[in-house]
């Protein structure tokens, strides 16, 4: 008499049982995972927000810490202050040395620079000649985006802080070394500026004299 073996399989039942933990198992699995890699990057994008904002300010204050008192004439001939605030336009402008010259070309180590809040943006613009043509063009930087407002104060030497600074030059002639160096600055910078998603953030700045 042969005596065969009974068949062991899993019922429909069982199948839909052990399929239904799975897929729970499975689900839990993928939540954790994404909320792993939704921290990671939500973790980079503040990082990558902080270094632009680091890397703005420092380009800021290095361009202060070079900063000279050497009117400029506009493309127009117009004589312009070494340094101007402009409320209205919401941009600082100033001139600036220690311009890189690493080739040793014959040219000046001064640099125009200004720093504007354009269209959500705060930018910074360049002219490699103080004394422009009508045919000179900047170079424009990008350095904070997502800009939501921005506030510049300056202190003046009575320790008052204004909301724009202009020093009047003379429109005529020539200038001259006494000239160039008979431009007021202030003490310091304010800048307060509201980022998206971020808020207010205020930075200050001296200036060396």
């Amino acid at each position: 008499m042969v005596v065969r073996k009974q068949e062991v399989g899993l019922t429909l039942l069982e199948l839909l049982i052990a399929l239904a933990i799975f897929s729970l198992v499975s689900l839990m699995s993928y939540g954790g995972l994404k909320t792993v890699l939704d921290g990671r990057e939500g973790g980079e994008r503040v990082a990558d927000r902080l270094a632009e904002i680091e890397i703005a300010f420092s380009i800021f204050e290095r361009d202060l810490l070079q900063i000279v008192k050497r009117p400029i004439r506009d493309g127009y001939g117009e004589r312009v202050s070494a340094f101007i605030g402009d409320e209205e336009e919401n941009l600082l402008e100033f001139s600036r040395g220690g311009r890189a010259n690493p080739l040793h070309r014959l040219r000046s180590s001064l640099l125009r620079v200004r720093y504007q809040f354009v269209d959500g943006m705060w930018i910074r613009k360049t002219w490699a000649v103080l004394d422009r043509g009508q045919d000179s063009e900047p170079q424009e930087e990008p350095l904070i985006r997502e800009v939501e407002s921005l506030n510049i104060r300056y202190m003046n030497e009575q320790q008052e802080w204004v909301s724009e600074w202009s020093i009047p030059v003379n429109s005529t002639g020539n200038l001259t070394e006494i000239e160039k160096t008979q431009v007021s600055l202030p003490v310091a910078v304010e800048i307060i500026m509201d980022l998206k998603g971020w808020g207010r953030m205020r930075r200050l700045f001296s200036i060396q004299r």
